[in-house]
């Protein structure tokens, strides 16, 4: 059975798991990172880096109907290319793939593309079997979004799946009134969909 030595390493390649181990490899130890989806976590795949750019796409369409109120001539309705729009996302997602790679490489970070669990206090069993001693362990494998145990719950879909969509979807209903919801019904509307906004209490963003 094939066995490596670390001082750290990290389960986990987010935001939390690439810190850790770009600062304790700054420190001069030596590093290894399990994580075998793509780098950078919730926030580069599926959450604020793609929101952002799904928000700027929202942003230049109500410009573009502000610049028709105030004079400028415009398309009567301007097409959004989806695709595109998502292409677009994606490149720049891949962009932010590529320059944590270079780092991790430069930082003398070794990424291991597998999920690891753990055997003991100091011990990490990798995915094909290889063992990672280590004198700590850094647990940073973030979380999920989470369907609720409801009748007609798995019809439905999270915030992960609206990155997902390959074409806009005409209605949807957003179950929910947390900064999320309220920012991916902003967005959608914004791009062309007849939003409906399911809140349970009196106002949105309860607690911000």
């Amino acid at each position: 059975m094939n066995t490596r030595s670390f001082d750290v390493v990290v389960l986990g390649g987010g935001s939390g798991g690439l810190a850790a181990s770009f600062r304790a490899a700054s420190h001069g130890a030596k590093v290894a990172m399990l994580e075998p989806a793509p780098l950078g976590g919730t926030c580069v795949n599926v959450g604020c880096v793609p929101k952002k750019a799904m928000w700027l796409a929202a942003d230049l369409a109500g410009r573009i109907a502000l610049a028709a109120g105030l004079g400028f001539e415009v398309p009567a309705a301007p097409r959004l290319s989806w695709p595109r729009l998502l292409q677009r996302r994606q490149r720049y997602i891949d962009g932010i793939h590529a320059s944590y790679r270079q780092r991790l490489q430069d930082s003398g970070v070794a990424h291991i593309a597998q999920r690891g669990r753990l055997l003991d206090a100091r011990t990490v069993e990798c995915g094909d079997g290889t063992l990672l001693h280590a004198r700590h362990i850094v647990i940073a494998t973030g979380s999920h979004a989470l369907k609720p145990q409801l009748p007609g719950a798995a019809l439905g879909g999270t915030s992960d799946d609206f990155f997902a969509l390959q074409a806009p979807p005409a209605r949807v209903a957003i179950v929910g009134g947390g900064y999320i919801a309220v920012e991916l019904a902003g967005v959608m509307q914004a791009l062309g969909s007849d939003v409906t906004l399911l809140v349970r209490g009196q106002r949105l963003l309860t607690g911000f």
